[in-house]
């Protein structure tokens, strides 16, 4: 789908996903942040342009 390709989704999807992260990280505490980040990391894989 082209939208999801979009230059601008990916970057707000990324501001997104980043938010998203740090509140889950504050919530959860920083000895879960590696696991938060994958998480992130793989949301972000199926989105956007990347």
């Amino acid at each position: 789908m082209p939208i999801l390709n979009s230059a601008d989704i990916e970057e707000k999807s990324d501001e997104l996903l980043d938010k998203a992260a740090e509140f889950a990280e504050e919530k959860l505490g920083a000895d879960k942040a590696d696991h938060i980040k994958n998480v992130r990391d793989a949301i972000d894989k199926k989105i956007g342009d990347q």
